[in-house]
């Protein structure tokens, strides 16, 4: 597999776009913001049969930095390939969402990298596990995130543990 073949698939696993909510009822603006705040982490996953990925992301205020690392070993200890990146985000409203088959309290999170569209996305994060769980945004037919009126609108099951 090439590194760009490498590349593209820790980055589509592990896109991690942002956001959250509590677990069993919201929080709004600051209040949801200030939950993010701190670094996430996936566990190591495997994306097909000769790799494997993680992902970090580290939410400082009003922007975030992710990190997608591909390994050759289920042991995901020495990266064979790494990509990052840094957005600024936008919390927006509550917005019912659903983790797998539960009805969930996500939130609107816009991200935009530099020279990049904005992608409209939603998050939750569960805060009734230890550590708590940020799920990110699931991209799916109309609801690609390109546009407020295609936000993404389901949560992906795969998640990221607070660090």
């Amino acid at each position: 597999m090439s590194k760009n073949a490498i590349l593209r698939a820790c980055l589509l696993g592990a896109l991690v776009c942002a956001g959250c909510s509590s677990g069993d009822g919201q929080t709004g603006g600051s209040g949801f913001e200030a939950l993010l705040q701190g670094t996430w982490k996936t566990t190591c996953a495997q994306v097909d049969a000769t790799t494997y990925q993680t992902a970090t992301v580290t939410f400082t205020g009003s922007s975030f930095t992710q990190v997608a690392a591909a390994y050759s070993s289920a042991a995901c200890d020495t990266p064979i390939a790494t990509n990052d990146f840094t957005a600024t985000f936008v919390v927006g409203s509550a917005v019912t969402a659903t983790v797998g088959s539960t009805s969930v309290t996500a939130f609107e999170l816009d991200h935009t990298q530099t020279g990049r569209p904005t992608v409209y996305d939603i998050s939750y994060v569960d805060t009734s596990m230890s550590p708590h769980r940020l799920h990110v945004g699931l991209p799916t037919g109309e609801n690609d995130g390109t546009t407020p009126a295609r936000r993404i609108t389901v949560l992906s099951t795969w998640f990221l543990e607070r660090q």
